[in-house]
């Protein structure tokens, strides 16, 4: 039985240029989305599809989305609304290997790919204006990934739709895979992506599914993208090939095959050995995300990795007055070292520059030290700020005169200080001890972890 192929929205002409490789091609068609209201009362797009054969039946599906599908007037009649037992369809269909999957997106009404199953992937329309797209990966001698930059200069400009990603990689370790960006425009905003099965340090692509921008010529895409396919996918597509015989091993004695084999096996011990020690670095990473959680969170979140910081990290006595008493004390950590008590506010905000209320706030919640029996308390402020911006390239916070003289007062701590100081203490020997004098200091706490480790080193040297 020949393998069977599917074409959604294109025309006689490339079915009948294709079915010449040998393959049979069926056309389909699918609408432009359009809206649709849920039993909840939610809006969410739908679309018509018909192909005739059950998606399964095809190893290969090459799928246009446009306003203008070129068969509508063939094929509308017999289309259906895309079903929830049709969006599990498709979804099985590249998740379970039963095929490849092919997006091409032109101008079109669609925002989601979830109803054809794609999850992790969503279309904005492009600004219209972009001249250059460029393909962003290394070839590396990949059938697809050669295919793909040999296919740039076919690209429409300019594309139609942009692609945002939620997820790059799996989070798990059941059946890891990679998104990888394909074209890319000035501005990094992506344009062609494919899902691979794999980590992303594989030097390996077994793609599951593509989704690219329209191209000038669909034919010599089609021919392409299956050639490349049926290198990767042989059992897919027996009928396309493009191996030269005169390279094969085949017609080698077996010492060369037997090294191949040696090859092969060294390659999967690697790939075992990798995989170890990614599961042990996903367990570290999920030991310290309290850390990084200083760095990128606000709210109750960067409240939580703060107390696990102070505790595990400085060994201080910390207590949640949020949760332990009930005041006027908001957001509020009461912080015990010997005679020292600290009443801290913690903040988290996105804006580059943190607001002066933040240390006023400080100041009011002082007002109330006889509510928690500690007349003697000092006022603390922990603030995570411009908090989406890389934490090297974030500037210093208050300090205009006003605001750093109203810092003497209190113990001001900017969470990379802390970070940095649960660095030196968990890699560089630094004792929690030394840590909390340099931390419990009214002012600006400052600490560089660069010049600690320089200091270390000279002295060691010494």
């Amino acid at each position: 039985m020949k393998t069977s192929i599917l074409l959604v929205n294109f025309r006689e002409k490339e079915q009948e240029t294709v079915a010449k490789m040998g393959i049979d091609v069926d056309l389909g068609y699918i609408s432009d989305a359009f809206s649709t209201i849920a039993k909840d009362g939610s809006s969410n797009q739908g679309a018509s599809f018909y192909s005739p054969l059950a998606i399964y039946e095809y190893k290969i599906i090459f799928v246009k989305l446009t306003k203008t599908p070129p068969l509508k007037d063939k094929f509308e009649d017999k289309a259906k609304i895309i079903s929830e037992k049709q969006i599990i369809n498709f979804l099985q269909y590249w998740h379970k290997n039963r095929g490849i999957l092919i997006v091409l997106a032109e101008d079109c009404s669609f925002s989601t790919l979830s109803m054809l199953g794609i999850p992790h992937a969503k279309l904005t329309d492009s600004s219209g204006n972009d001249k250059t797209v460029n393909f962003a990966l290394e070839a590396e001698e990949r059938p697809l990934r050669m295919v793909l930059e040999d296919l740039e200069p076919l690209i429409k400009i300019p594309p139609s739709k942009y692609i945002e990603i939620e997820q790059y990689e799996s989070k798990s370790s059941q059946k890891n895979w990679t998104i990888f960006p394909v074209y890319v425009n000035r501005n990094d905003e992506e344009v062609g992506i494919y899902f691979n099965w794999g980590y992303s340090f594989s030097n390996e692509d077994r793609p599951a599914f593509l989704v690219l921008p329209a191209y000038k010529d669909y034919l010599r895409v089609i021919v392409k993208l299956l050639k490349a396919l049926a290198k990767i996918y042989p059992e897919f597509i027996p009928e396309i090939t493009d191996i030269d015989w005169s390279t094969d091993n085949k017609y080698y004695p077996k010492e060369v095959s037997n090294i191949d084999q040696k090859i092969n096996d060294l390659v999967n011990e690697t790939k075992k050995k990798i995989a170890t020690f990614q599961e042990r670095k996903v367990k570290a990473k999920e030991k310290y995300a309290y850390l990084h959680d200083l760095l990128t969170e606000s709210g109750d979140k960067l409240k939580e990795s703060v107390i696990i910081t102070l505790t595990n990290i400085f060994q201080l006595e910390v207590e949640d007055m949020d949760r332990t008493r009930k005041s006027d004390l908001r957001e509020d950590l009461l912080i015990k070292y010997k005679n020292l008590i600290i009443l801290a506010e913690v903040k988290g905000t996105r804006n580059s520059y943190p607001s002066i209320t933040y240390v006023i706030q400080v100041f009011k919640h002082l007002l109330l030290k006889n509510k928690i029996n500690y007349p003697d308390v000092i006022g603390g402020l922990i603030v995570n700020y411009d908090l989406i911006r890389n934490p090297a390239d974030r500037s210093k916070a208050y300090t205009k005169p006003e605001e750093n003289e109203q810092l003497t007062d209190i113990i001001f701590v900017d969470t990379r200080v802390l970070f940095d100081l649960a660095l030196a203490v968990l890699d560089h020997e630094m004792s929690p001890i030394k840590a909390k004098e340099i931390l419990l200091q009214k002012g600006r706490v400052n600490f560089s972890l660069n010049q600690y480790i320089k200091e270390i080193s000279n002295k060691n040297e010494n």
